[in-house]
């Protein structure tokens, strides 16, 4: 459906005005003829009428012009003032012709860089799917191209579109006296030429945004940076698996809440710190150094720093921080169109929607070169601690990931809607783990389902990965949901640290914090919202409005 929208906004749009243009062209040429044709005849009207008014009967006789009688005195009176207007009507109609022909030309220019940018962006997506090294190169020059193309096809539909007005303006103007409410016309028609042109003169304004829109935006990490200093055993874990696999060595080392653990080369705003990384990062989960041993721990680093060593190296550092970071950048001009003004939201949303597709054309090949990242990370991080490692720890995280999350939104529910006598955490990742201790791990049937990957699927499935591992599943299944001992976890999750407590509690207020202001700034939103609503608001179905009453 997508597609179809965005042919009709940049082709059949444009094809439309130019169908306006060749009837506003045919239009004028027999204006022009027969403009021509009036002009012979008072060009021979002359020499009569002067004839006749030399003679002796000139003053009795009459002429019949228009089904009315005239004396020859004032039918040359009349021929007079014909003539004196004639030469503006016949220029005008000569530039009415210039403008039916500059709608053609415009209309047409937008056309083809509008058919032309899309079957450009289908073939780059196509031939991003032959290698690694095709997709970066592709989509590199893509997005420096593409914001020109937006902004060159708004710019000939709107100056088509002017054109048009502004023909339609001429062509009111006719010989003799103009009527007050063709004159109003006239006015209308020119201002909204003027809103026209004002809006190509906003398309300039508007382009820093669009180039903007197609330029990577730091991503946001919730989370704190830790030095060397503060964890010399967890720096130096890493950097001995990352000299083991050949790996470049991680800039920064972020601890989180709740994502999992991931590697990236965009710029890093974390949060709510604010403070700017760049280079390469590696976030680690603090809580998960103490849910997976060891070995686990090894296969699942080893598999994130796999994606800084070998072929994987220029695909990381390069393709992926402008992959990404465009993705933010469409989210955040999403964000602000909403709260724009019409004039500003019509002309963005074409390049919007085009954004949109050039993402979406990339999206298969960039997720089949991920599926194939994946896999052979796994079989980097298992070199590291064992094939039968590396399949307990997918097993184990999949298993304890929705109970993790489960028990961080219960205190975060807390925090946020506080209760009289209700103790609040001030160490969140040991109160989880001590809950997660109560749970009993389990692996739904479908998470270990071997199927063929669908286009859109950007990891393998669980039971793909770990059969690639040549690990039966149910062994990784017996292994990874392993119960959880909550001292053990904790010990092992601090040994990492040299001032454990500090760390926990600095990363507890850092997290509560900013999530239950966040609550706070949601509900503060919906009330206002809420409020705005006038009367009842009728939902059908497929959840569209579709009126009030």
């Amino acid at each position: 459906m997508k597609i179809y929208k965005l042919i009709a906004v940049l082709i059949l749009l444009p094809l439309g005005l130019n169908l306006v243009g060749v009837w506003q062209l045919q239009r004028s040429v027999e204006n022009t003829q027969r403009l021509n044709e009036i002009q012979a005849d008072l060009v021979h009207a002359r020499p009569y009428l002067e004839k006749l008014a030399r003679s002796p009967r000139a003053f009795t006789q009459t002429i019949e012009v228009d089904g009315e009688n005239l004396s020859i005195s004032m039918a040359l009176s009349r021929l007079a003032k014909a003539e004196e207007g004639f030469g503006t009507v016949l220029v005008l109609g000569n530039v009415t012709t210039w403008l039916a022909r500059a709608v053609i030309a415009l209309s047409l220019l937008a056309a083809l860089v509008g058919g032309v940018g899309l079957a450009g962006l289908k073939w780059a997506g196509s031939r991003a799917l032959h290698s690694r090294e095709r997709l970066l190169h592709t989509f590199s020059r893509v997005s420096r191209i593409l914001p020109f193309v937006l902004v060159g096809h708004i710019v000939a539909v709107g100056a088509a579109v002017s054109v048009i007005l502004s023909f339609e303006a001429l062509g009111m103007w006719h010989l003799g006296r103009m009527s007050a409410g063709e004159l109003k016309f006239i006015i209308v028609v020119l201002m909204l030429v003027a809103a026209c042109l004002y809006s190509i003169w906003q398309m300039g304004k508007q382009l820093r945004v669009m180039l903007r829109m197609f330029e990577p935006t730091a991503m946001q990490v919730m989370g704190r940076e830790v030095t060397p200093d503060e964890a010399p055993v967890l720096w130096a874990y890493v950097r001995d698996l990352a000299e083991r696999l050949g790996a470049l060595s991680p800039d920064h080392i972020v601890l989180g809440m709740t994502e999992g653990f991931y590697v990236t080369s965009s710029d890093v705003a974390l949060l709510p710190s604010e403070a700017a990384l760049k280079g390469r990062t590696l976030h680690v989960p603090i809580m998960y150094l103490g849910l997976i041993d060891a070995a686990e721990t090894s296969a699942v680093i080893g598999h994130e720093l796999a994606h800084f060593a070998g072929e994987d190296t220029e695909y990381s550092l390069r393709f992926l921080p402008i992959y990404d970071g465009i993705g933010r950048s469409l989210g955040v001009i999403a964000e602000n169109m909403i709260f724009s003004g019409l004039l500003q939201r019509t002309i963005m949303r074409p390049a919007f929607m085009l954004g949109i597709y050039f993402m979406e054309s990339f999206d298969h090949a960039v997720n089949h070169w991920g599926r194939v990242r994946e896999l052979a990370a796994d079989a980097a991080g298992a070199s590291l601690a064992g094939n039968a490692a590396a399949a307990s720890a997918l097993v184990r995280i999949s298993a304890i990931d929705p109970l993790l999350q489960e028990r961080v939104y219960k205190h975060i529910t807390y925090a946020a809607n506080p209760e009289p006598g209700q103790v609040l955490t001030k160490d969140l990742p040991t109160s989880v783990l001590h809950d997660l201790a109560d749970q009993t791990l389990t692996l739904p049937e479908q998470e270990m389902a071997i199927q063929l990957p669908h286009p859109s699927d950007t990891h393998p499935s669980n039971g793909e990965r770990v059969a690639a591992l040549q690990v039966a599943a149910d062994e990784a299944i017996r292994t990874g949901t392993r119960p959880v001992v909550a001292a053990q976890a904790c010990a092992a999750m601090d040994h990492y640290f040299i001032n454990p407590q500090v760390l926990r509690t600095c990363l507890t207020e850092d997290f509560m914090s900013h999530q239950v202001a966040h609550d706070a700034e949601l509900v503060s939103e919906l009330r206002t919202r809420a409020n705005a609503v006038t009367g009842d608001v009728v939902l059908h179905e497929g959840a569209r409005l579709r009126g009030g009453c």
